[in-house]
């Protein structure tokens, strides 16, 4: 075989992996966005599909970070019991880490590491690590501002004050984003509404439960 037609056949398959990346991705966001429920059969059809376009493009961190959500998924709605969960969560991290390795810079990746550790109540160096790289990378991104927020509500009392600063600056720049009513109410849920009412400028969306003292 020619090396013009080792290169068109190795072409046509990256091609069919973004493909299929592409058509398994939008079936995973419908679920995420709650338009379609999948069985457990329709899900490993989708796993198998995503695994074929990462056996052929192991280095792309879209592929790496969607394989990720898709065990992160099956974790919070189709396992059967905890311990189940925590291994598809650890698959979920690995993929995470793989995508932050190939995409230092993406914010998204770092962000869902976060998320993951914490759900596994585990605040090692990885997880304040990978908080750094995502406050530092995604502040203004409404998504990972509300990642980071449940991520340190969630376990408060265990955070460095350092950490606690940075999870607060982060939480008053959601409540001025599209997911304010997100991370307001996630910041009622674990009683710490107060802290942001006591700061020079309030929020609009927060001045009412301030002056209700709620």
């Amino acid at each position: 075989m020619s090396v013009a037609l080792v290169g068109l056949y190795f072409s046509c398959l990256w091609g069919t992996a973004s493909i299929a990346n592409y058509l398994a991705q939008n079936n995973l966001q419908m679920w995420v966005n709650g338009e379609s429920v999948p069985n457990r059969e329709k899900w490993l059809k989708i796993q198998e599909t995503m695994t074929f376009a990462l056996d052929m493009e192991p280095n792309n961190a879209d592929f790496q970070s969607d394989m990720g959500n898709l065990y992160l998924y099956k974790a919070n709605y189709l396992a059967i019991d905890t311990v189940q969960i925590d291994l598809l969560m650890q698959e979920s991290l690995k993929h995470f880490r793989k995508a932050a390795l190939l995409r230092p810079a993406w914010p998204d990746a770092w962000a869902n590491i976060v998320f993951i550790k914490s759900k596994k109540n585990i605040l090692d160096q990885e997880f304040y690590h990978a908080f750094d790289r995502s406050v530092m990378l995604g502040s203004a991104v409404p998504r990972i501002q509300y990642l980071l927020s449940v991520a340190a509500f969630s376990h408060w009392e265990m955070l460095p004050d350092s950490y606690k600063k940075k999870a607060m600056s982060n939480a008053y720049n959601a409540l001025s984003s599209r997911r304010k009513s997100d991370v307001l109410v996630s910041l009622r849920h674990y009683d710490l509404l107060s802290l942001i009412c006591e700061r020079p400028s309030v929020p609009i969306i927060v001045k009412p439960y301030c002056n209700n003292n709620s």
